[in-house]
């Protein structure tokens, strides 16, 4: 299908994140993308998804391009509002969310060279599986993968990639924890989302290290009914690490 004449929204990742980068780095297709920030001053999952719903009502956009947690909003907002599946395009999807954390852990301690580190990462990943409370589980899991030294590393699979997001790291907005908190405990305590059989676009990259074993994520969306794609040698933005927008929407 042609995108290049359709007009689309973009949900960032998140939640309290923002789409800074994308505004910074795909300039040439703000015509075809609303690179948006959600509110931030939510109470629940629910209340974010119906201001997604909202702004695309709004905008009288045509399809979502969506990345990470924003994946998860377009497909709950796919169940409220009528998208053709041709025009949901979903980047880096996270089928699980304490799932998705616990694969990060275990590649971090995978590589990890201090023994405390990968101790600590390792005992974090087995807590999440075997808890009773998975809300402070997930939350120590969580601390223990972002507080590495490798973890912004480990996002990005190209060497250039990251050096540019360390140079414009310090003008990125950051994550609001609070709207990341409340959120993050009332999707995990009470919503599941999948494609449901919808043939939506799904992007994957090769090294992303909120997946396990990269072919299982490739057959879990194809069985879901996604179009997958992997990207070979990119990390968990693989829209900012190669050109997916151009195999989108064509050159801008």
């Amino acid at each position: 299908m042609n995108h290049s004449n359709l007009r689309y929204l973009f949900l960032h990742f998140g939640p309290g994140g923002n789409a800074a980068l994308e505004r910074k780095w795909l300039t040439s297709y703000k015509s075809a993308v609303d690179f948006w920030d959600q509110p931030k001053d939510v109470s629940s999952f629910e209340e974010l998804v119906q201001q997604c719903v909202n702004q695309f009502n709004l905008g009288q956009y045509d399809g979502i391009v969506a990345h990470s947690f924003g994946c998860d909003l377009a497909l709950k907002v796919k169940d409220l509002i009528n998208i053709r599946d041709s025009n949901l395009i979903l980047i880096s999807p996270l089928r699980d969310l304490p799932k998705a954390f616990i694969n990060f852990a275990q590649h971090l301690a995978s590589e990890a060279a201090i023994p405390e580190r990968k101790q600590d990462l390792t005992a974090a990943a087995k807590g999440m599986e075997t808890a009773s409370n998975k809300i402070e589980a997930f939350a120590r899991l969580v601390t223990a993968v972002t507080s590495d030294p490798l973890y912004y590393r480990r996002l990005w699979a190209q060497k250039n990639k990251l050096k540019e997001f360390e140079a414009v790291a310090s003008q990125v907005p950051p994550v609001d924890m609070n709207c990341w908190r409340t959120v993050l405990v009332d999707f995990i305590l009470n919503h599941q989302v999948s494609l449901k059989g919808r043939k939506a676009k799904v992007y994957i990259g090769s090294e992303d290290p909120y997946y396990g074993l990269i072919r299982d994520e490739e057959s879990y969306w194809s069985e879901q009914g996604g179009d997958v794609y992997l990207i070979e040698d990119v990390g968990h933005y693989p829209h900012l690490e190669t050109k997916v927008f151009e195999k989108i929407f064509g050159t801008s």
